[in-house]
């Protein structure tokens, strides 16, 4: 499993759809293939669901909804200290006295899409102990776009115009 998981609405309905074209073709009872594509999207739900869950415990799980993020990315961060891009987003700080080895954190990095092509890059759960203007700067000038940092707990530390979700995702691993 790689650093970073997402769960696609549209690859998981082209999935299924495979699935059920490949499946009459070799003796499968009808019933047997809908039962498959049910249990593929329950499974998928509750994964997810949990994740949301682990995120945020506060929070009713995920229901995508029109106009809201379907696409969330969730990325298991954990680095040992002493690693150039940990310093940098805790704003340099050195000898904090606690070791982070072998913690780990969860970070969502959700985007969600307004009018027309127009789309926003929302990173959830980040520590406390990152310096968020930092980050937002090396992501800014990484991605030539624009960004705010926010204290919104619904919709994110870190904000940045347009869909860029697996650029944000490798630079936070």
């Amino acid at each position: 499993m790689s650093a970073a998981t997402v769960v696609d609405d549209k690859a998981l309905a082209d999935c299924l759809n495979e699935i059920s074209r490949a499946l009459p073709q070799t003796d499968v009872r009808f019933e047997t293939v809908g039962a498959v594509q049910s249990n593929i999207k329950a499974v998928q739900r509750a994964v997810a669901g949990e994740l949301c869950r682990m995120l945020d415990p506060g929070k009713p799980p995920l229901a995508p909804a029109k106009g809201k993020p379907s696409v969330v990315m969730f990325v298991g961060l954990c680095r040992a200290p002493g690693r150039r891009g940990e310093r940098q987003a805790r704003g340099g700080q050195e000898g904090d006295g606690q070791r982070r080895q072998g913690r780990q954190w969860l970070c969502a990095v959700q985007g969600q899409q307004r009018n027309g092509c127009k789309s926003l890059t929302m990173v959830q759960g980040l520590s406390a102990a990152y310096n968020y203007t930092k980050i937002l700067r090396d992501l800014k000038r990484e991605l030539c776009c624009s960004g705010i940092v926010v204290e919104d707990e619904d919709l994110g530390n870190v904000q940045l115009q347009g869909d860029h979700r697996k650029a944000v995702a490798a630079f936070l691993v």
